[in-house]
């Protein structure tokens, strides 16, 4: 079943406008506010966000927006990837804001998780972005990852999230930045 995603943005918002232009789908108007829906890619998972003029939600059944004029009377489309990643960019900004140095409780879907395993790719995506999200470091997530998980076919998947959100320099993730500083200038002095 796939997840219907709601992406808010401000009229001259541009960040976003070129790429939702390319994603013809249903669209609604409300005085200066765009809402556009779309099917989540399967397998994929995004947080929702509230960054400057842009708010993802995520919804399992399609919402009646109230007040709102129907501007794209199209169906609602499935994300294209080029889309996804640009929202996966300003997700990861958001989560970076939001990181705090707080364990996770062993209840609801961590208690789940840890005693039933993580067996899709978008099990795979929550259980990242929590451990993100809470603090934990690169080792532990993988170490934890890889005593939960004995299928190996998530192994590369888990590893391209887990490059998105501890080893991505360019978004502003100090942490990571400089382990992989310390990393060079390791390899340098060897």
């Amino acid at each position: 079943m796939y997840s219907i995603v709601e992406v808010t943005i401000k009229r001259g918002e541009q960040i976003l406008l070129d790429l939702l232009k390319d994603n013809p789908t249903r669209a609604v108007m409300q005085n200066d506010f765009f809402r556009f829906y779309y099917y989540l890619p399967f397998g994929s998972y995004i947080t929702p966000f509230s960054l400057n003029n842009i708010i993802l939600k995520v919804f399992e059944e399609i919402p009646a927006p109230k007040g709102w004029k129907l501007i794209r009377d199209y169906p609602i489309s499935i994300m294209k990837t080029s889309l996804l990643a640009k929202l996966e960019d300003i997700e990861k900004i958001t989560l970076d804001q939001q990181r705090q140095a707080s364990r996770l409780y062993l209840d609801g879907w961590v208690f789940d998780t840890i005693t039933n395993g993580i067996y899709t790719k978008e099990e795979t995506a929550i259980f990242i972005r929590q451990m993100y999200l809470h603090g934990y470091d690169f080792e532990q997530v993988v170490d934890l990852f890889s005593a939960i998980v004995k299928r190996t076919t998530l192994a590369s998947y888990f590893l391209d999230m887990m490059k998105q959100f501890y080893f991505a320099e360019d978004t502003g993730n100090a942490i990571a930045y400089i382990i992989n500083q310390q990393k060079q200038d390791t390899k340098i002095i060897s």
